[in-house]
């Protein structure tokens, strides 16, 4: 399938989301043309507000879209019209829920869901991009080992049939994404099983811990999304034991390369039909403490754990992101790159103590 280039119309689920905001402003910086799909009007009209301040004359090609809660059917049955290719950005990220359909649901419907609106009435739609996560990548491993688009975490649907309701939130979010991705009449089988019928090809982004600048004008950190309160509370939180801050390792990817990532996906021909991983740095806690306090030059606020100790970690799950270099013509930013960018974005709004 070719690729979309400007001014073409790109159609951005979950646009006032973390990621989706950075995709939404992005396209608008490209020259696209740019319809949002929110929840609600006031979403809506509180988005257009945002981008007319952040990106000023460019927020005239943007326009939004209220589709209601996105699991319900026919959702997006009007949101696709017309439209030349949809980065479909939405997805819960709730690690408590109360059940895990609270989850699964939104996920896989949603994806469902949109598909179904694209066979039906999206007949200009070229290609089309679902953000899924490396959750859906990963296993449990007791020694080190490399992940790459070839491999998938089955064990986490299999683990949240067996326990149902008392699944953690972290198990009930793994699955969902690979449900998402992979389940019966979701992306990739969507794709199979509707070959010939459908007018579009599918890339799917699978990006790692996300973190970076935020791309709206939350009143304070605690508003902040999921990933970058955890990353908050970690750096600027109350001191915890120094062993906490070189527990549970992962990688992380900067939240400007995953927008990049997904428009980059629309843009190259060769993105169709592949699964690409969006990762940068293995990482601790400790890591971005130690990042942070050779940026700030009183670093009173920022937890000190153990200087130093991140660099002796064993990381077990690494990734290899060669196919999305490779293939979007992408180079990740590094830890100290994305701590720096995200420090002087929160000192801007007055976050930061003197």
């Amino acid at each position: 399938m070719p690729s979309v280039q400007p001014p073409a119309k790109i159609l951005v689920t979950g646009a006032n989301g973390y990621v989706g905001l950075w995709v939404v402003r992005l396209l608008l910086q490209r020259g696209f043309a740019v319809r949002g799909a929110v929840r609600t009007a006031e979403k809506g009209a509180a988005l257009v507000k945002l981008l007319q301040y952040k990106e000023g004359e460019r927020a005239r090609a943007f326009e939004y879209v209220a589709v209601g809660d996105i699991d319900k059917d026919s959702a997006f049955d009007e949101a696709v019209k017309g439209v030349d290719a949809v980065i479909h950005t939405a997805s819960p990220v709730v690690m408590s829920p109360e059940k895990p359909s609270d989850v699964i649901d939104p996920a896989v419907k949603g994806t469902q869901g949109i598909l179904e609106s694209i066979l039906q009435y999206g007949q200009t739609v070229k290609r089309v991009v679902v953000t899924s996560s490396v959750v859906a990548v990963w296993s449990d491993v007791t020694a080190p080992r490399t992940f790459d688009e070839n491999d998938w975490n089955d064990a986490s649907v299999d683990e949240l049939k067996a326990q149902g309701d008392n699944a953690s939130g972290l198990l009930v979010y793994c699955a969902s994404k690979v449900l998402a991705e992979r389940d019966r009449l979701a992306a990739w089988d969507f794709f199979k099983t509707h070959k010939g019928d459908l007018p579009a090809d599918l890339t799917t982004i699978c990006p790692s811990m996300v973190i970076g600048p935020v791309a709206d004008d939350p009143a304070s950190p605690s508003l902040l999304t999921f990933s970058m309160k955890t990353w908050w509370d970690g750096v600027f939180g109350e001191e915890q034991t120094a062993d906490s801050y070189v527990a549970n390792g992962m990688s992380f990817v900067d939240v400007r390369d995953v927008a990049e990532a997904h428009v980059r996906a629309i843009e190259t021909e060769e993105a169709g039909g592949e699964r690409l991983l969006a990762t940068s740095d293995a990482y601790v806690m400790q890591d971005w403490l130690d990042a942070a306090r050779e940026l700030v030059s009183t670093p009173s606020g920022i937890a000190k754990g153990n200087p130093g100790a991140g660099k002796a970690v064993a990381h077990l799950r690494l990734y290899n992101n060669e196919k999305a270099m490779r293939i979007l013509k992408l180079q990740f930013k590094r830890l100290p790159e994305t701590c720096k960018d995200t420090l002087e974005d929160f000192e801007q709004r007055g976050w930061l103590k003197a």
